[in-house]
């Protein structure tokens, strides 16, 4: 199967399920970046996961080492919402309960990925960015 076949087929899937079949828990095992992690998940093994709707810094840029301390050897959860062009899924992330999305963009080590960012959510990190950056 295609990539874009796969994909397809996996956002259909999306649409027909209810929100809570698509949470998962993991271990996460990598932080590729401040928005990209490997979760190993016992149900489905390793699980190359990007953060929905926000951008961030290189592990080694500023700001970029913020996400790898809040994540890295972390319990996440998540709820996949979307897979992207290569193939990882995208998912708002939660450790110890708190988003991580609203908390690496409060504290000014991410921004909001406007172009992608389309639920509720995104109002409230674009909220809570402007505060950490005038805060």
């Amino acid at each position: 199967m295609s990539p874009l076949a796969a994909r397809l087929v996996f956002t259909f899937i999306l649409l027909l399920l209810p929100t809570q079949l698509l949470a998962w828990e993991g271990y996460v095992i990598q932080v590729h970046d401040g928005d990209t992690i490997t979760v190993m998940d016992p149900e489905r093994g390793r699980v190359k996961i990007r953060l929905y709707g926000i951008d961030c810094p290189e592990l080694d840029q500023p700001g970029g080492s913020l996400a790898f301390m809040l994540m890295h050897r972390q319990m996440v959860e998540g709820e996949t919402v979307d897979v992207d062009r290569y193939g990882r899924e995208v998912a708002l992330v939660k450790v110890k309960g708190a988003d991580v999305s609203t908390t690496l963009v409060q504290a000014g080590h991410a921004w909001v990925y406007e172009r992608y960012c389309l639920r509720d959510e995104c109002d409230t990190w674009g909220e809570a960015g402007e505060e950490g950056q005038t805060g």
